[in-house]
């Protein structure tokens, strides 16, 4: 018979926090304007985009209002949450079509 081996297991736990900023891109309240309006969700929901100046807002039925940030000509993003929208089409001047990006669980 062979002898007993003894095994010695090691577990290792490493976490890695990677940091940084948001840069914001200043649009104006001129192009900001090119974004609001009422959206209709492919869930069924209307998400209405509106300014105050230069200040960008977005809200979905039964979500309160949450102001984001501009981080290029046609992406937002919410900074406490990650939330980013993505105006991706214009047709006849207008925007029409929204990606939404949020972690689960974040919108209902």
């Amino acid at each position: 018979a062979a002898p007993p081996v003894t095994v010695q297991e090691t577990t290792v736990t490493q976490t890695v926090q990677v940091t940084g900023t948001i840069t914001r891109k200043k649009l104006t309240t001129e192009e900001l304007k090119d974004f609001k309006g009422t959206y209709v969700l492919s869930n069924g929901k209307n998400m209405t985009v509106t300014n105050r100046g230069k200040r960008f807002y977005a809200e979905i039925d039964g979500h309160p209002r949450m102001e984001f940030d501009a981080q290029g000509p046609n992406m937002f993003i919410h900074r406490e949450s990650g939330i980013t929208l993505t105006f991706n089409e214009t047709i006849d001047g207008r925007r029409n079509d929204v990606v939404i990006r949020a972690r689960p669980g974040q919108l209902g």
